[in-house]
Parts: structure tokens; C-alpha cells; sequence
């Protein structure tokens, strides 16, 4: 049994709200500049970060100063990718189940940039706007790398990506396993013949190699 779900009486009647315009309950404030959003409500001891983004594409950074910024009442810290926490190493701890294939990006993580806008510097301070003003203080010297706008000059050594085993048929897990190096798993050792009295019985292993038995009289 499928359960309808119930529609209100006011959505069904003539003179209805539907496809009629509506006031919102926040618009006059809205369009007066009274309404707060969420940035503007202020907590004790709240801080505020702002970002400091490459100015190159493709590079490494020399070198990042930060002392003119720190001099000024109100800043709190400025984490870089010398001063950051420690960062989780492996890529798994970087992504979810969801997540496509490929390495992820760590923000700070070192000091190589990887694309225009890259982050490479946060500021905390007690007001959105002494850390905006901040940042502009911070200041970096980097080596510009030439950058490759176009897949172009890589397409000759690109290569597909290779198939997982969610889309891998069976016949293709089975070859992808028989090619393995025999010590990935342990033998298994049959005996070929049964036994007989004045009889040579030979042993096979396998996997790999399939070989055939001889019995000698």
C-alpha cells in the first residue's frame, strides 16, 4: 500500500497562495540592510580567518613574511606550511567513499604550488576585517614555474585509467589473479596418481604452473 501524503487545505482552495507572488517575512529588512546573517552575529572570544592566495599558477614558495602582519594588535597567528599542525599523510584520510579518483588536495601541506588562487596562508585575527587587511600585509616570494594551459602537449603519454573491480568482468578477475607472482598467495600442493605399491607418484603445484602427471611402473 503507497500512503498519500496529505495536502493542506489552504493549498487547494481557489484564492490560494500558489502562483500568486508573496511577501517574504524578511524581505522589508532585507532590502533595508536591517537583517542580520549568520557572519554578523557575534560570540565572546570569536575569531575570524582570512585566506592568502598564490599569485602564480605553478611554483614554489621562497619564502613567506609574516612579521609585518603579526605586528598588529588583534592578530592572533598566521598558519602556513611551516607552522601548520601536522597533516595526515595518506590519501585515504583526505577523501570519502564518494570521492573521485586521483590525489587530493592539502591546503599548507607543503610548499609547491599546484594552481592559480592556491592558499598558502591563514590569518586569524578577532575581526574579519583586521584579518583582511592583514593579509594584504603578508607578503611571499615565489618561483614561477612555465605552466601548461592545454592537455596537448601531455596527450601522447596519457594513458586510460584502469578498471576497478566494480566494473571488471569475471573472466578478466580471474586472468588479472593467474598473473599475480606465485608468492602473493600459498600453494597448494595435490597429489596426482593414487597411491600403488612399486609406483613413483609425482607432485604438482599450482597455481601457476599447470603441469601433467607421469606415472612411472
Amino acid at each position: 500500500m503507497i500512503a498519500i501524503p496529505s495536502i493542506p487545505g489552504f493549498l487547494t482552495e481557489p484564492n490560494g497562495p500558489i502562483g500568486k507572488p508573496v511577501n517574504r517575512v524578511d524581505g522589508r529588512k532585507k532590502v533595508t540592510g536591517n537583517a542580520h546573517y549568520a557572519a554578523e552575529f557575534t560570540l565572546p572570544d570569536l575569531a575570524h580567518g582570512y585566506i592568502v592566495s598564490s599569485a602564480i599558477a605553478r611554483g614554489r614558495i621562497a619564502r613567506i613574511d609574516t612579521a609585518a602582519a603579526l605586528a598588529l594588535p588583534g592578530v592572533i597567528h598566521i598558519f602556513t606550511h611551516e607552522n601548520r599542525p601536522s597533516l595526515a599523510w595518506f590519501d585515504r584520510k583526505w577523501k570519502d567513499d564518494d570521492a573521485p579518483k586521483g590525489v587530493p588536495f592539502r591546503p599548507l601541506y607543503d610548499a609547491e604550488i599546484h594552481h592559480a588562487l592556491q592558499p598558502v596562508a591563514l590569518v586569524i585575527a578577532e575581526s574579519f576585517e583586521l584579518a583582511r587587511y592583514a593579509a594584504r600585509l603578508a607578503t611571499s616570494s615565489m618561483r614561477r614555474r612555465p605552466t601548461r594551459p592545454t592537455c596537448a602537449p601531455t596527450a601522447r603519454t596519457a594513458s586510460p585509467p584502469a578498471r576497478t573491480r566494480a566494473v571488471s568482468s569475471p573472466r578478466r578477475s580471474r586472468a588479472a589473479t593467474r598473473s599475480r607472482p606465485s608468492w602473493t598467495r600459498p600453494s597448494k600442493w595435490t597429489r596426482s596418481s593414487p597411491r600403488r605399491r612399486n609406483t613413483t607418484t609425482r607432485w604438482r603445484c599450482t597455481p601457476p604452473p599447470s603441469c601433467t602427471t607421469t606415472t612411472a611402473r
